[in-house]
């Protein structure tokens, strides 16, 4: 059997404090007898001078980039998180709910627990648009997804801009009779803001319709039913009168 050699011990030394040590051993050799005597002393005091004078240099620029990745890491950092977020609405984006999302499904999947997802929808949010003004539309926007964002009261349940006037939540462990409750919830709570809405056909002020869908993840495939099981409850909520959640079951899939 062949023995292999140790390996060479690893000089814990940093750069700085291996160039420290050979300055303070130069030093140290210059203020012996032989190096005050020496003919060749002013050349080594005038080497060690200009030494010294670029190793406090390397030092200056090897701190400023440090310093400046550092900066560099924060700027990444804000700028990944700007990445996440609507500008509109302040709240996640859908790239961000797509990743949150898979997270929770994955975690419903290995632990068996049920996963509720609620579509929701600005009720006739084009007629508001065409009446108040896209400006005003943006501030009803931005509004209501701070709403939406308030009603949820868990750490772990969040909220996402899904495209124009749509909204999408999702709530971890909840299940059919919990995702209700939240939905009810956040169907008031819109309701509270009165925003006005001269326009709508069922209020005179803004509204949202819900769609919600619960289901305890079997295969990864099942995603796209869930968000179509929710789109079809959405689309029922609508159809019976909007300002309402309703909970997609059998009857409405066969609809």
């Amino acid at each position: 059997m062949t023995i292999k050699p140790s390996p060479e011990p690893v000089n814990k030394l940093s750069l700085f404090a291996e160039e420290e040590t050979i300055i303070r051993e130069a030093e140290e050799l210059l203020n012996t007898t032989l190096g005050r005597e020496s003919r060749l002393t002013p050349h080594f005091e005038k080497l060690l001078k200009g030494y010294k004078r670029l190793f406090t240099q390397t030092k200056r620029i090897v701190k400023m980039a440090d310093n400046l990745q550092k900066d560099l890491n924060v700027a990444s950092d804000k700028l990944s998180e700007l990445c996440k977020i609507d500008q509109l609405t302040c709240i996640s984006n859908r790239r961000c709910f797509e990743d949150t999302y898979n997270l929770k499904w994955k975690l419903s999947l290995r632990n068996g627990t049920p996963l509720a997802v609620i579509i929701i929808d600005i009720d006739f949010f084009k007629q508001f648009n065409d009446t108040y003004g896209h400006a005003e539309g943006d501030t009803c926007l931005h509004n209501v997804a701070q709403a939406l964002k308030g009603a949820l009261k868990r750490p772990e349940d969040s909220v996402a801009r899904f495209g124009g006037e749509e909204f999408v939540a999702i709530l971890p462990d909840t299940n059919e009779k919990g995702a209700m409750l939240v939905a009810e919830h956040i169907r008031a709570t819109i309701e509270t803001l009165a925003i006005p809405h001269c326009k709508s056909k069922i209020s005179d002020h803004v509204t949202i319709s819900l769609g919600v869908s619960v289901m305890i993840p079997k295969r990864q495939d099942d995603k796209g039913t869930h968000f179509s099981q929710a789109d079809t409850a959405l689309y029922q909520a609508k159809k019976l009168g909007r300002n309402r959640a309703v909970l997609w079951d059998q009857t409405i899939g066969q609809d």
